[in-house]
């Protein structure tokens, strides 16, 4: 039986409730507060990366 939250169905939420948040939020607020979320969340990617991507260093594909 599939999982009703499989990793696909996980990012494609992500994929498209993303940009709806952040419009919800440029039309609420302003255009600046869109850019400052833009930019958090860049740098929140960025730490994300960061610590994911150095444990991922000796894993092997095989």
């Amino acid at each position: 039986m599939l999982s009703v939250l499989s990793p696909g169905i996980i990012a494609d939420a992500g994929a498209t409730g993303g940009p709806v948040l952040l419009s919800g939020l440029t039309a609420a607020v302003s255009l600046a507060a869109g850019v400052r979320a833009i930019g958090a969340l860049g740098f929140a990617a960025a730490i994300v990366f960061a610590i994911a991507i150095p444990r991922l260093k000796y894993r092997r594909n095989y």
